[in-house]
């Protein structure tokens, strides 16, 4: 599925996030693609809930193991790292380690 972040006005990705409901998994799509598009921009403090939501929506409607989850906990640990928050960084690796760990 596309995200329509990349396609639509902000207000107009809100406006699907009223449609589809807060806890849909294309929303948590949008809001990753969305903290990325933050992030690249140097608007950490923007990107950072955004991160933080998609990872709690991903987490719920995906389960923990799923590559997506995955995707958006390493989005936001190189925004930890970005900000020199290295030691928040390290404890979210070690939370995504501890998930896959019993996976070959």
């Amino acid at each position: 599925m596309v995200s329509i972040v990349a396609n639509l006005p902000i207000t107009e990705v809100e406006g699907y996030y009223q449609i589809l409901g807060p806890e849909h998994p294309q929303v948590a799509t949008d809001l990753n693609n969305l903290a990325d598009v933050y992030y690249v921009q140097g608007r950490y403090a923007d990107a950072e809930p955004r991160y933080q939501h998609a990872l709690a929506l991903r987490e719920k409607a995906l389960g923990p193991e799923h590559p997506d989850v995955a995707q958006t906990r390493n989005n936001y640990v190189a925004l930890l790292r970005a900000t020199n928050r290295d030691a928040e960084a390290a404890q979210l690796e070690a939370q995504g380690k501890a998930t896959y760990r019993h996976y070959p």
